[in-house]
């Protein structure tokens, strides 16, 4: 199996997390911030796609996919993700952006 599409997206996703610590303005910020957030996100999904595993709406395996055991492992990782605190707030951020535009990320600034 080629996971070339993994590390790319990797990759990606660190330059974006690189980024947020170098933006010069809220804006940017909050544009780095999200794309982090969904980068990381999809990194999930294309282990997903590219490993055949399917899930129904409840989050019960469909299909175990074309790796022998490998669906066992993701199930015990994402359960322990599932009640991480930072991962739960990352997620939700990232599905607020995503699903309704709203963003976490609240800035104020005063000129004088």
């Amino acid at each position: 199996m080629n996971f070339n599409t993994i590390d790319v997206k990797i990759t990606e996703m660190n330059y974006y997390f690189n980024n947020i610590e170098k933006s010069k303005h809220t804006n940017e910020f909050e544009f780095n911030y999200n794309a982090f957030i969904s980068s990381a996100r999809s990194i999930i999904l294309i282990l997903q796609d590219k490993t055949g595993i399917k899930f129904d709406r409840k989050g019960n395996i469909t299909n175990k996919g074309i790796i022998n055991g490998f669906s066992e492992w993701y199930i015990n990782k994402k359960s322990r993700l599932d009640t991480d605190e930072l991962c739960k707030y990352f997620k939700e951020n990232r599905n607020s952006n995503i699903h309704s535009g709203k963003s976490q990320i609240q800035s104020s600034y005063t000129i004088r």
